[in-house]
């Protein structure tokens, strides 16, 4: 779902930038025990994205919470009684995180450290959800493994002393990786060791990459950490939002306050690779941990070179399919190395045009593999009903469309794709397998539009009022090549039809229910500021909700009306003061003009 967010302070239109920070600033990631000796070590832990961030080394006794042995869960705040000036370990169970962290900071713990419960995955270090007392917590707040807690717990009978610190650990990369394994070569270790920021390109490149020691890149609206194996000793970041405004907003945009002005260009450019020390080459794929959000008229690309640096004739475009205002993407990359398993030299620059946000990169590194295929069905680009929820006679029919994107380097041949749709009791009502043979997709390529088109289209009208899911799964295993990653093979999508509503969005409820993407307020993440001179200071939001009404009339030649609007607002919002106005436009002739904007005579 994509969301557009508009704010006019009183009669200046302007776009809002909106920042849906993740805040991932794992800074504290082991637990260290000295004595006794049957259990020294490091310990590794997980860090919540709530409470405060350990940014120093902390030493304390640690104990195991009294309620949480006989209760884990139960959710009262007062229950502790024996963490006071501890690090508390707490035992998960149906509680929120927040919830017991909230418990063990009103219990005087300095610490808590959430211990997972599942047996069935011993070694997993749980994710914490910040839950509904997140704000409330200023505790630091850890989690650990089942297996390590239950370690710990049988030496905790009394008091231990322990210390939570920053450790910042290489990577163990396999014997497939034949560069980038030293610490310097990609991991950017404390700065640019060999790399370089081209200045020739753009006499003001130099303020475009830059090193970050924590891999943070921040600004107006932006605030991400990479998650990058070694994000610990730094990485690369090319925020165009801290560029061009210098970090401030509004009355900077534009400016070039922090270096260079939006849309701003640079180049971070590679060591010249010696690629004849290495034998046995097979295929070559370079690797890569990247974060990204983009606005409009944002570009990334990999240039590559063999002779040194002096001509790129290669070139790939990067992040292509990257939504706009979309959230943070945050992950790993492998890029086919196309013809340079016989190259005497590679050398690679990352280009980039940034209009806002940014793009971060760090452990940047070189794979030799066997070739292979594997095909994946993009999700950020597929046909599926419009709306959440319509009415059966709104959407007389469904044409099917996937983008498929081969992350290989071999061609692959694609068999067929299936599209199905179940309702709620799991029964296909619906389901066509199209015979793409003809389709071949070149490695590292997408293909679509037209090659991707289903031949017929499914008559939704006779679909019963009800929750439908729907999916598309791709076959593109032939000749006696095997798509090497079938995890990727199908997208799923969930749709309503209802006997009179539309909607375009589930209800925070139906997203719990049926396990869909978090609901966001539409002023989540926002940032605004008004001029402190102004006599006057008010902000205002426009969000709109469009449908298409395939007739004015019903069945009966009675004419279709609305007859109620509905939205909500979050609990925060709901002690907020100011007005709400709904207003209904009917667009008889749609954008006329095809200008992609509705005039005020094209709207009743």
């Amino acid at each position: 779902m994509k969301k557009i967010f508009t704010r006019n302070s009183l009669t200046t239109l302007v776009f809002l930038f909106c920042s849906f920070a993740m805040l991932q600033a794992q800074l504290v990631n082991t637990l260290t025990i000295d004595a006794p000796a049957g259990i020294a070590g490091d310990y590794t832990v997980g860090v919540a994205p709530y409470g405060q961030q350990l940014t120093a080394t902390t030493t304390g006794f640690g104990i195991f919470a009294d309620n949480s042995i006989t209760d884990p869960d139960n959710c009262d705040t007062d229950v502790m009684t024996n963490v006071s000036g501890k690090i508390a370990f707490i035992d998960r169970g149906e509680c929120q995180f927040s919830t017991k962290s909230l418990a063990a900071e009103n219990a005087g713990a300095i610490v808590a450290v959430i211990c997972n419960n599942d047996a069935s995955v011993p070694d997993l270090v749980p994710g914490l959800v910040a839950g509904d007392l997140a704000d409330m917590v200023s505790l630091p707040t850890l989690s650990m493994s089942y297996n390590d807690c239950n370690t710990l717990r049988m030496a905790l009978e009394s008091d231990l002393e322990m210390t939570i610190r920053y450790k910042c650990n290489p990577p163990t990369y396999g014997p497939e990786v034949i560069w980038g394994r030293e610490s310097g070569e990609g991991d950017f270790s404390e700065g640019l060791n060999d790399w370089f920021v081209n200045t020739m390109a753009n006499p003001t490149a130099d303020s475009t990459w830059y090193w970050e020691p924590n891999g943070n890149a921040s600004g107006a609206f932006t605030g991400h950490t990479i998650a990058s194996p070694t994000q610990c000793n730094g990485a690369m970041v090319f925020c165009s939002d801290y560029l061009d405004n210098a970090g401030t907003w509004p009355g900077d945009t534009g400016s070039a306050a922090g270096g260079c002005a939006a849309p701003c260009y640079g180049e971070l450019v590679s060591p010249t690779i010696d690629l004849t020390q290495f034998s046995d080459l097979d295929a070559l794929f370079l690797d890569f941990n990247q974060a990204f959000r983009h606005f409009a008229q944002t570009q990334s690309f990999l240039l590559l070179s063999k002779n040194g640096g002096i001509t790129y004739p290669d070139t790939i475009l990067l992040n292509g399919d990257a939504v706009v205002n979309a959230a943070v993407v945050d992950e790993s990359v492998r890029v086919p190395l196309f013809g340079y398993e016989s190259a005497q030299s590679l050398t690679m620059k990352f280009a980039h045009t940034g209009n806002y946000y940014f793009w971060s990169i760090d452990d940047v590194r070189i794979s030799n593999l066997p070739s292979f295929v594997d095909v994946q069905l993009n999700s950020n680009w597929y046909a599926a009903p419009v709306q959440w929820k319509s009415p059966a006679n709104q959407i007389p029919e469904q044409v099917f469309q996937i983008d498929m994107f081969n992350n290989g380097n071999l061609t692959a041949d694609v068999v067929s794709c299936t599209v199905n749709v179940n309702d709620e009791s799991g029964t296909s009502v619906y389901s066509q397998t199209t015979d793409f043979s003809g389709l071949s997709i070149p490695g590292f390529t997408i293909a679509e539009n037209e090659a991707t088109t289903f031949p017929m289209a499914m008559n939704v009208s006779t679909l019963a009022p009800g929750t439908y899911t729907g999916s598309y799964t791709v076959d593109a295993s032939a000749g006696g090549v095997v798509d090497s990653d079938p995890a990727n093979n199908t997208v799923e999508f969930t749709f309503v039809v209802t006997d009179n509503v539309m909607s375009n969005a589930p209800s925070e409820q139906e997203s719990t229910d049926l396990g869909l993407f978090a609901l966001e307020s539409n002023t989540d993440g926002s940032v605004f500021a008004c001029d402190p001179d102004a006599s006057m200071c008010a902000d205002f939001y426009g969000v709109a909700s469009h449908y298409y009404v395939r007739t004015n009339v019903t069945d009966s030649g009675d004419p279709l009306t609305f007859t109620n609007v509905q939205f909500g607002v979050t609990e925060a919002e709901a002690t907020a003061s100011g007005f709400i106005d709904i207003n209904i436009y009917r667009l008889p002739n749609g954008d006329a003009n095809l200008d992609q904007s509705i005039a005020p005579d094209e709207r009743e």
